[in-house]
């Protein structure tokens, strides 16, 4: 027996798109962060592949960007706020400088500076090379991202 698959339900017209309307109000009222469905989409068929535990340590990093300016929270703060010792913070942060996504700036006596941009731009690009939503891909992602300029080789 076949079922059938049900219709993709599309948003109402005029449909309420407020996080309290995707959450509740409490959950609203406590905080929320943007995270832009290209890093979700593809964040792990990047080239170097970023593991979903570094993904949300960008998650992470995200929920102290608050304008255009580079996030600074804490290796402590990261640390409590994923579950993790400081040092397993600090480690995802090697990881994904060393694959070319992050820049840690330094301040003494003050925590570091996160800089995103090359993560960005990756993400940019891929956004310019993928199929329409929907379609699938003609060649593999890791082709579409080797090439690209802000990813570092890696050995």
């Amino acid at each position: 027996m076949t079922r059938e698959k049900p219709a993709r339900q599309k948003p109402a017209q005029g449909l309420q798109r407020a996080v309290t309307a995707r959450w509740t109000q409490k959950l609203a009222e406590a905080g929320w962060t943007p995270i832009c469905h290209a890093f979700l989409r593809h964040y792990g068929s990047l080239h170097p592949v970023i593991s979903p535990v570094e993904a949300m340590f960008v998650v992470h990093l995200m929920m102290h960007k608050w304008d255009d300016r580079n996030p600074y929270p804490t290796f402590a703060t990261l640390a409590r706020q994923m579950g993790v010792s400081v040092s397993t913070a600090r480690g995802y942060a090697r990881s994904l400088e060393k694959k070319g996504y992050l820049v840690r700036i330094a301040h003494t006596g003050d925590a570091n500076e996160f800089d995103l941009s090359r993560l960005f731009a990756i993400l940019e690009h891929a956004v310019d090379m993928a199929p329409p939503h929907g379609k699938r891909a003609r060649r593999p992602a890791e082709v579409l991202f080797e090439s690209h300029p802000a990813v570092p080789e890696v050995a």
